[in-house]
Parts: structure tokens; C-alpha cells; sequence
């Protein structure tokens, strides 16, 4: 496929291809493996994104950071211990369907068939939007291509660069319910405070919103619309998990915070036989120049 100007190929160390692409309105790179976006930063803005500085970029391993693609479970397979954390998507090898540069922004579409496999007995096709201007943008449709209903939970498990978590606040959970990953049982359910959401610990929460979340930090306000989405999740590891986790620095919960579009939790969704399901969000920045 011959690509537009501004839109490059290269390939990591370890053989991972990805699509850099320059604009007048942003630059962002993708890599081909899990149609992950891993940075992004529009013109006169700080980075969007989090990338562990520890990512070496490897053939099927999860890539820490940037926007993973939680599909078509979300976090452990309720019933395979040794399948897949999050799913496979996200170590499975997309394909470019095409890419279109116009004066307002470059977007790009790509594709991942998927047939019955033992941990997940379905076929569907996947197709993903980026969308790649003044703000971020991703769509991500399944199509039930099999003859039974498809159950399917899934997050767009996005990494915010927020410099100092402690100077961070969450908006627009106001009322709404939640469950607390880190309490089991007992944290189905929970009501959340009537102000910002503050951080200052290991946070895991599925939460059901009634509006638009926002997210403020040191050097930017974030706005997140969504579409096809009733819940998402907030998780920071904060420092005893981090040393747990792999590709992450010990220190790397003080700079990142996940805020994840999603269908998970009570928000699972079925997909009929030959219906469809498209889960969107919209990225902007809203202000810079705070420091």
C-alpha cells in the first residue's frame, strides 16, 4: 500500500512494524501489532500518552502503554486461567486497510479477523478507526460473523502521561456506581464521592458514569466522549504492584494514570448473530501551559 506523505513505516529492534505519522495538527505512532496506538501529541500540546521507558517492543508481548485493545474479555478469562490476560488482540498482528491525509487530520482503518479459537469459540471481524488531529480518535466495531450470540467485554485501556499523579483529579463521576477491583465481593456496588476523584494509592475501580469524564493535570485538562461505552476503569498500580509488573518502572504509577473506555463489569455486552457493536472515544486536551 502506498502511504500518504507524512505517514512513514518503521520497524522496532525486535522486528514490530509501526506507522509514524507527521501532520500539521499532531504526530502519533501505531504499531501494527495489537493496532495499538502508542504516542500521540498534537501540535502545541503536551504527549497524551504514557509508554513505559522499560517497552522493548517484542513480537507477541502485550506492549506497555499507549492504547492497548482489551478484547474480547477484559482482565482474566472467566474460565481458562492460562488464557491470555485482557484477551488477544492486543498481541495479534492487524492489517492496514487504508489510510486517508486530509487538511483536517489522517485517518487510518485496520482490521483483525478472528476465527473459533478453544479459550473463545466465535468468529468476528474486527475493524479499528484512528483518527489523528487536534485530538485523538478511536472506534472499534465487532461484527458477530458466527450464528450464536457473542458475549464480549472490552476496553480501549489508555495511558495518560499525567506528570504527578498527586496533582491529578477525575471529574464526572459524581453519584455514580462503581466496584473496587481490590475489595472483591464486598466492593460491588459502591457509590462514588460527590467530588473529584483523587488518587493517592493503588486505585482499580470499574465505574458506571452518567457523563462525560474528565481529567486534570499538572499541564493539561482532558475531556473523554464516548459512544457505545457504560462503564470504565480507572487503575494505577502505585508502588508495591509496579515492582510486580513487567516493562513497568518502579516508579513509573507517579507519571501515568489508566482511564479506559470500556464494556466491562455490568456493562458486557451481547452481539447477536450478524449484528455489530462499535465502542468510540474522543480524546482533547482542552488547556496547556498550567507549569
Amino acid at each position: 500500500m502506498q502511504l500518504p506523505k507524512g505517514v512513514n513505516r518503521g520497524t522496532s529492534t525486535y522486528g514490530l512494524e509501526y506507522l509514524d505519522i507527521e501532520h500539521p495538527k499532531a504526530r502519533a505512532r501505531i504499531f501494527l501489532q495489537g493496532a495499538q496506538v502508542t504516542e500521540f501529541q498534537a501540535t502545541n500540546q503536551p504527549p497524551l500518552l504514557w509508554l513505559s521507558p522499560e517497552e522493548d517492543f517484542r513480537p507477541a508481548k502485550a506492549i506497555r502503554g499507549g492504547v492497548p485493545i482489551c478484547w474480547p474479555w477484559f482482565g482474566a478469562h472467566a474460565a481458562n486461567a492460562a488464557a491470555p490476560a485482557h484477551g488477544f488482540a492486543r498481541t495479534s498482528l492487524w492489517h492496514l486497510e487504508g489510510v486517508i491525509s486530509r487538511d483536517e487530520g489522517v485517518t487510518l482503518t485496520l482490521s483483525l479477523p478472528v476465527a473459533a479459537r478453544p479459550d473463545w469459540p466465535h468468529s468476528a471481524q474486527l475493524t479499528l478507526t484512528v483518527s489523528i488531529s487536534d485530538h485523538l480518535g478511536l472506534a472499534l466495531t465487532t461484527h458477530n460473523l458466527g450464528d450464536t450470540d457473542l458475549v464480549l467485554s472490552q476496553a480501549l485501556h489508555s495511558y495518560f502521561d499525567v506528570q504527578d499523579i498527586t496533582q491529578v483529579q477525575i471529574t464526572g463521576l459524581r453519584g455514580c456506581r462503581y466496584d473496587d477491583q481490590l475489595l472483591g465481593e464486598a466492593g460491588r456496588g459502591l457509590l462514588c464521592a460527590e467530588g473529584p476523584l483523587n488518587v493517592a494509592g493503588e486505585v482499580d475501580r470499574i465505574v458506571y458514569p452518567r457523563q462525560p469524564i474528565g481529567v486534570t493535570t499538572p499541564t493539561y485538562d482532558l475531556a473523554l466522549t464516548t459512544q457505545g461505552s457504560a462503564s470504565a476503569v480507572i487503575w494505577n498500580p502505585w508502588l508495591d504492584k509496579s515492582a510486580r509488573l513487567s516493562h513497568f518502572p518502579a516508579d513509573g504509577y507517579k507519571s501515568m494514570l489508566c482511564v479506559e473506555t470500556a464494556n466491562c463489569g455490568a456493562d458486557a455486552r451481547v452481539i447477536g448473530a450478524g449484528a455489530s457493536h462499535s465502542l468510540a472515544v474522543e480524546y482533547r486536551q482542552l488547556s496547556t501551559g498550567k507549569n
